[in-house]
């Protein structure tokens, strides 16, 4: 299982009407909807490449303000 959050526990995920939503949120769409987190370009997203897309993506947009974390667990 792998768990992605919007930012670690010392922050705030930020929301913007703008963007219509949360930054978060926007990050992991654009990373699936637009096929952008396809790091490999094999027509396949991965978590592991939505994961490095969507921690990159929401430094952009909130100037390194909100830092997103993944989790990887196996059972």
């Amino acid at each position: 299982a792998e768990v992605i959050t919007a930012s670690d526990g010392l922050q705030l995920a930020q929301e913007s009407q703008e963007l219509g939503n949360g930054v978060f949120t926007k990050a992991v769409l654009e990373g699936l909807r637009d096929g952008n987190a396809d790091s490999d370009k094999n027509g396949q997203i991965t978590i592991s490449e939505l994961s490095v897309f969507v921690q990159k993506r929401v430094l952009e947009l909130t100037g390194g303000q909100q830092r997103p974390t993944a989790r990887r667990d196996t059972l």
